[in-house]
């Protein structure tokens, strides 16, 4: 489900058990590129089942599968999006072509001008949004000579068969509503609060957006300007929210303004300040404690750290009993996403970091594990994304992408 779409979050690394309508000059790249095979795996038939893997030339900067399980998206440092299914079989590439504004320094780069990051597909994985990043480069920052950094330049929306349909040059975080819309919430700048100690709670309000696919604003909304804010859709689409307001996609009438914010929706079901509740009654059915959720019909998934422990707690929400709970220790908090998912078919959970993945059955049984082995302490690129029901898992780390089949 959706979190910040899936919203805020937080990379807890080292767990002991596992030893988210602007014209312009964009086209596709007709220049040669140098193909790196697909390898399939060769390993014997037990669980989580490495399907087959890519070595990548580049750096990955983005990666996703679509929940339907059909395709794969990868972006790399080459400057391609290249889009696969899941038996590794090339679909089509992109590549930007157009006018680059200038960088703040130059200097000769290794890397390419341009890269798509933050892939996301909607819910059937009939569009691909992304960003387009631009290479900009700076002269002895932060203790780095000719330190370099792609910084996200516009959005860009596909269908399905590579077609763009839409540009836009909003900036902020992204998150699709089904096959329908696109929220874009803009980030605060660091800088955003003067000097001194920055309360993230107490910064201006900033305008978010609701684009459909042709890329039209539907209508813009202002939430408080937290970095921390939440925001989502349904699965549908139908609805959205941003921090404590929960908006209808059509039109932009407010359904419901929360004092606490909204952490998830899942059917007629959304998370509001730890409680559990319907969508059109807000009826309250359970109250979890939790930072990090994941939500079905008839579970939801919390995350809680205390000293060092991590506790992870799935619920059954009609009755607030709790089905299993588990303990962990973490090393270190770093910020990143950890995989943390209940499958919609409501029969597993998916645990995971950059140490490694564990997969239960919904009655807590381990049922599979998986040991990863970075190859560097503070990887570029790592990043975890799933199908709706478990079906695949898409594990993409600096230069390769894995694809497994969990159960």
């Amino acid at each position: 489900m959706l979190k910040g779409i899936f919203s805020v979050s937080i990379l807890i690394s080292g767990f002991v058990c596992l030893s988210e309508a602007d014209d312009g000059a964009l086209g596709v790249s007709t220049e040669t590129r140098t193909q790196y095979e697909i390898t399939d795996s060769t390993e014997p038939s037990v669980f989580p089942k490495l399907l087959w893997e890519k070595k990548l030339s580049k750096p990955i900067t983005s990666s996703a599968i679509s929940k339907d399980g059909t395709k794969i998206a990868i972006a790399d440092e080459t400057g391609y999006l290249t889009v696969y299914n899941t038996k590794g079989g090339k679909l089509w590439t992109y590549r930007y072509i157009g006018k680059l504004p200038g960088r703040t320094y130059e200097f000769k780069s290794e890397k390419s001008d341009t890269a798509l990051l933050n892939i996301q597909f909607s819910s059937s994985g009939k569009h691909i949004v992304c960003d387009l990043g631009v290479m900009n480069t700076w002269d002895s920052l932060e203790g780095f000579d000719n330190f370099e950094r792609y910084e996200p330049y516009k959005k860009l929306c596909f269908d399905s068969e590579g077609k763009l349909l839409w540009q836009n040059s909003k900036k902020g975080d992204h998150v699709i509503g089904g096959d329908t819309y696109v929220l874009i919430k803009p980030r605060i700048s660091d800088d955003s609060c003067g000097e001194g100690d920055c309360d993230p709670y107490a910064a201006a309000p900033v305008t978010y957006y609701l684009l459909n696919m042709k890329g039209q604003t539907v209508f813009t909304g202002k939430t408080g300007g937290q970095n921390a804010a939440t925001y989502g859709f349904s699965g549908d689409g139908e609805y959205v929210f941003v921090h404590n307001k929960l908006v209808k996609s059509a039109d932009g009438s407010i359904v419901w303004v929360s004092r606490g914010q909204f952490e998830e929706i899942y059917g007629n079901l959304i998370i509001q300040a730890g409680k559990v509740c319907d969508i059109v009654t807000r009826k309250e059915f359970s109250r979890i404690n939790a930072y990090k959720v994941s939500l079905t019909s008839n579970y939801v998934a919390g995350m809680v750290w205390d000293l060092g422990i991590i506790t992870v707690t799935v619920y059954e929400i009609k009755n607030g009993h709790i089905v299993w709970t588990r303990q962990y220790k973490n090393k270190e908090i770093l910020g990143k996403d950890i995989l943390f998912y209940l499958t919609k078919d409501e029969k597993h959970f998916l645990l995971g970091s950059e140490t490694g993945m564990l997969f239960y059955d919904i009655s807590g049984q381990k049922i599979g594990e998986l040991k990863i082995t970075p190859k560097v302490v503070w990887p570029q690129y790592f990043g975890y994304s799933i199908s709706k029901n478990g079906e695949y898992v898409l594990l993409g780390h600096e230069k390769t992408i894995k694809l497994y089949m969990p159960f």
